[in-house]
């Protein structure tokens, strides 16, 4: 079976990490990204898991902050943006724009 040559883009101190990991361990970076990449063929998935981003701070604040609105009883989005429409439609109605 003939090699090739495969090039990536790794940030520099990842690289030397990963290679001081590989050498403590006692293999070198060909190997460890041959051992991942046969791995994913034998078992046909990433053999570790990949999972979505937790979502942001700020966005579980602003669900926080829109599940209290809605208990307290206040407008939300949808109905402000229904008066906003409904106030535009009138005035349209009586000619003023």
């Amino acid at each position: 079976m003939a090699d090739t040559t495969v090039s990536i883009r790794v940030d520099e101190d990842i690289k030397r990490r990963f290679e001081k990991f590989c050498s403590d361990v006692g293999i070198n970076m060909s190997v460890a990204v041959n051992m991942f990449i046969r791995a994913s063929l034998k078992d046909q998935k990433i053999p570790f898991s990949i999972e979505a981003p937790k979502p942001a701070k700020g966005l579980a604040l602003l669900r926080e902050m829109r599940a209290e609105a809605e208990e307290r009883g206040f407008l939300t989005d949808e109905e402000i943006n229904a008066e906003i429409n409904a106030a535009r439609d009138s005035i349209k109605a009586r000619g003023n724009i």
